[in-house]
């Protein structure tokens, strides 16, 4: 067990911020695992928790096709508290389980566990050091009215609804405050990193991927006047502002001859990697073996299950997936509910996605 990452436990009320924060970790060479996530796949068909709460709440919960409802789920147990707790005891310990099972898996050299309800679950046990996100319940009003576009009963409502954030803050040992820009959030990310010691008090940091003449790194290992200049090369102006990317995406820069040649974004949805946008010049192919290689890499460490690619995206970037191990499926045709929901989030449900298998969920027990 002395050979596990360190973890950081991240927490923090609705709209502080907690998951920009946790994408930002990521992009710094943690492992990312948002334990909402897990939960919600407890409830899909072969899961270990599937066959209990239907026997705990009844087949009023199921839909047509025999899956569980979350809304109807939701609605018996989030009024009643009773309900609520009876709930999270038989689903809690399953997805510490998993977690764990992530954690033993990785070779990542920081985990992050992002959880709403970290310090009231056994997760929060397995922490080195708990991370809390903060804003002003106007910025979260604001922002929950923007980005949800909740009325401003919902939002209130919904604010209400949660432990004060005091209780976190007072539990906290390091607290990234959000309500300036991205690039003060970065920041703050960066400097409680490079101050976080572990082992013989060497710096969080992960393995740079090498590739023959091709080099690696974290984002957080280029120098940010490089990163400018890149930017300020290449046509897409609306990547402007870099801190908000990093917020958002997960950035794979690619170096050659130690300079830096190409940006590869992509997302982390329910453990499935969705590319995104290849960024270099056209001397730089995204289907060079290497960069491909990188990619690879980079998911495997992020513990994706599935690629997803769209058949627009592979024809921009002169992809032909069908030769490096990818398939064309409809969204409802995947054999995984996480992954449909993956795909629908880049997709219509009456369009072709290529999806390259890459593992089993760690949730499935029914084969």
């Amino acid at each position: 067990m002395t050979n596990l990452p360190k973890i950081i436990g991240l927490t923090g009320n609705i709209a502080t911020g907690k998951s920009v924060v946790g994408q930002m970790l990521a992009n710094s060479g943690g492992l990312e695992i948002d334990a909402d996530v897990v939960a919600n796949r407890m409830l899909y068909p072969g899961a270990p928790t599937f066959r209990p709460v239907i026997e705990a709440f009844g087949d009023g919960i199921l839909t047509k096709n025999g899956r569980i409802s979350r809304k109807k789920l939701g609605k018996l147990v989030f009024s009643d508290p009773k309900q609520l707790e009876k709930l999270e005891k038989i689903v809690h310990p399953e997805v510490t389980k998993s977690i764990k099972t992530r954690i033993e898996e990785t070779s990542q050299s920081f985990v992050v566990i992002e959880a709403i309800k970290l310090l009231e679950s056994d997760l929060f046990e397995i922490c080195d050091v708990l991370w809390v996100s903060h804003a002003s319940i106007s910025h979260q009003m604001e922002r929950l009215l923007k980005s949800r576009n909740l009325s401003k009963n919902d939002a209130n409502d919904r604010i209400q609804a949660q432990p004060p954030q005091s209780e976190k803050l007072n539990r906290a040992d390091v607290v990234i405050y959000t309500e300036g820009s991205f690039k003060q959030t970065w920041q703050q990310v960066q400097d409680t990193l490079a101050g976080t010691m572990i082992g013989n008090e060497s710096p969080i940091r992960s393995v740079p991927f090498r590739s023959g003449d091709w080099y690696f790194p974290d984002v957080n290992a280029i120098h940010q006047d490089d990163i400018e200049m890149f930017l300020q090369s290449r046509p897409e102006n609306n990547l402007s502002d870099w801190y908000t990317i990093l917020g958002s995406r997960i950035v794979l820069p690619a170096l050659k001859e130690d300079r830096l040649k190409g940006l590869l974004l992509w997302d982390n949805w329910n453990f499935s990697a969705a590319f995104d946008r290849w960024i270099a010049n056209d001397q730089q192919r995204l289907s060079e073996k290497p960069i491909l290689n990188a990619f690879y890499y980079q998911i495997e460490q992020q513990e994706c299950e599935v690629i997803l690619i769209t058949i627009d995206k592979a024809l921009k970037n002169s992809l032909f997936p069908a030769k490096i191990g990818f398939r064309k499926f409809m969204p409802d045709e995947l054999p995984y509910p996480a992954w449909q929901e993956a795909a629908s989030k880049i997709v219509d449900d009456d369009e072709e996605i290529w999806i390259k298998l890459l593992k089993e969920p760690v949730e499935i027990i029914d084969k």
